[in-house]
């Protein structure tokens, strides 16, 4: 007797490879939806940028991309951008793209322009010669996102976390504790959030003074409003051709509102609290 005969195949194992198959295929149709329509795309579907590497602003960077329904994660773990979006079942069916990266800068980073610290220097990237379309940094919740044209399509994303309320000296904290006397007029986080975000604008200003250079124009994105209301906001930049365009997604319960960030010119004579911000 032969000893070829036909091996059955499990049924299961057929349905998990079709399964998988299926799942590869929305992930890459959701890809091609946000590189190519943008817009569209972010006003139907939810995109969390969860762990980023530890490296540098600009940095190319593998990353694993997951879409389940009506949810897209970004992460450097296939498995936890799989569940991340909503899948009921591993193995993942999550694609890797290389995406730029601005990871965030957190509160416990030591003040100053050094290597690893809160204000280092940032990179610029040269849009034509990168192979990403996306360049992504994680959600922000009351973080403070500075974007910058330098011309001649070189680009820079720096992502800042406000710093911890015991990190300010007593005038600060006078200052964000004033809600607690007027919450019934401007809320309990109105000061905090306003002192916060002008301490942030400052603190981006001293990472674009580290560079030695003066960009074209820029855009900010500070979040702490937003955040005290409850809502959480995604920044994503898409390739153009040369060019990055830079998005902001903010979600609230099932509501998702989306932004096409605009350009504004930089003026180096003018203060840090004197900069537009959305």
């Amino acid at each position: 007797m032969s000893d070829l005969s036909p091996v059955a195949v499990d049924d299961d194992d057929e349905k998990l490879e079709e399964d998988l198959r299926r799942a590869r295929d929305t992930c890459l149709e959701r890809y091609g939806q946000l590189v190519n329509h943008t817009v569209p795309l972010l006003k139907q579907v939810l995109i969390h940028v969860n762990q980023l590497p530890t490296v540098a602003d600009g940095t190319l960077a593998d990353m694993w991309f997951a879409a389940v329904g009506r949810t897209i994660s970004i992460d450097t773990s296939a498995d936890r951008a799989w569940t991340d979006a909503g899948a009921k079942f591993l193995p993942h069916g999550a694609i890797q793209k290389k995406m730029i990266v601005s990871r965030m800068r957190g509160s416990e980073l030591a003040q100053g322009t050094g290597s690893g610290q809160r204000h280092e220097t940032t990179a610029r990237v040269d849009a034509g010669a990168t192979p990403a379309d996306l360049w992504v940094t994680e959600m922000q919740n009351g973080c403070t996102v500075l974007i910058l044209d330098w011309g001649q399509s070189l680009y820079s994303m720096v992502h800042l976390q406000p710093s911890e309320d015991e990190q300010f000296n007593w005038l600060g904290k006078k200052v964000m504790g004033l809600g607690g006397y007027t919450k019934w007029v401007t809320g309990d986080a109105f000061f905090k959030s306003a002192y916060k975000n002008a301490w942030l604008k400052q603190e981006a200003s001293k990472v674009v003074a580290a560079t030695g250079r003066t960009p074209q124009n820029y855009i900010m994105v500070q979040s702490m409003y937003e955040a005290s209301r409850s809502k959480v906001t995604q920044v994503v930049g898409v390739k153009k051709g040369n060019t990055f365009a830079f998005y902001r997604q903010r979600s609230y319960a099932q509501t998702l509102e989306v932004d096409v960030l605009k350009w504004s010119g930089w003026w180096s004579y003018l203060p840090a609290l004197a900069s537009r911000s959305y």
